[in-house]
């Protein structure tokens, strides 16, 4: 299949195991492939100034001062940060905006009230990565990242940088109560396990058919026919013998639509 590979995949689109782990990530890791597939995404990440942006990093904690953040990046849904379209959700660093990801889990930071109390969630020792954005009015904002799980925080009060404990500001929170009550179990059980365990973080139901969207979106961006395109999907022996009826062209055709959709702007119904 003589088709441009696109560097944004380490795997060429046609074969299959490129896309496995798709169906092991959960909905806000789908939304991040397809955002980082739209090619005026990808421009304007080259164009932005978060690919040159000045980052610090101690203990394992990326810090990112909001000096460098870039309005453009809000449309979107990205809270002033580009992230990097040539990494996938496994290894990217992505910080949603409350406006599209309202599951964004609001703490506080409280002093210690007795001697020798612990805090509740040190930043640093996890097996996670940790990136702490401080936004252009001063806010801070913590996202947690791990195998295509993740967990972002925006403080309300107080700093991350002082000692203290970082505790759940569910009353703030505008999420739905059962999404706000499972935030607040992943929070806790991140301080107690020092990762992003897996079990905490279900696979999107429809992860399987999204694999099957998105090779199809890959090959249409690669330029292949649409024939090819279901080679890929379901094997040569299948095309060869179905190809000539209206349900395999047929479901060709709407998986590409529905990759273009999702690519350009349908991805936000992931992070609702």
């Amino acid at each position: 299949m003589p088709f441009v590979h696109d560097s944004a995949d380490p795997l060429p689109w046609w074969l299959p195991r490129t896309y496995r782990w798709v169906a092991d990530v959960p909905r806000k890791a789908c939304a991040w492939e397809f955002l980082r597939r739209n090619p005026e995404y990808r421009a304007a990440w080259v164009a932005s100034q978060s690919g040159q942006r000045l980052e610090q990093r101690t203990s394992g904690i990326t810090i990112v001062n909001g000096a460098h953040s870039d309005a453009a990046a809000r449309r979107w849904g990205l809270l002033g940060l580009f992230e990097d379209p040539d990494r996938d959700a496994r290894h990217a660093n992505v910080l949603w905006s409350t406006t599209v990801h309202p599951a964004v889990l609001p703490v506080v930071v409280v002093a210690n009230s007795a001697r020798g109390e612990q805090d509740l969630l040190p930043l640093s020792g996890y097996r996670c990565r940790t990136t702490i954005y401080v936004d252009p009015d001063g806010r801070q904002h913590v996202l947690f990242a791990q195998g295509g799980r993740f967990l972002q925080l925006e403080v309300k009060s107080g700093s991350v940088f002082s000692s203290g404990r970082l505790l759940p500001d569910v009353l703030a929170s505008t999420a739905p109560v059962a999404v706000r009550t499972q935030t607040v179990r992943q929070l806790t059980d991140l301080a107690a396990c020092r990762d992003l365990r897996a079990s905490l973080y279900r696979p999107h139901a429809q992860g399987r058919r999204l694999i099957e969207v998105l090779q199809a979106l890959d090959g249409e961006r690669a330029g292949a026919s649409r024939r090819d395109i279901a080679v890929a999907l379901f094997g040569e022996e299948r095309v060869r013998r179905g190809w000539r009826g209206a349900n395999m062209r047929n479901r060709v055709r709407n998986a590409v639509r529905r990759g273009v959709a999702l690519m350009n702007g349908g991805y936000v119904q992931f992070l609702k």
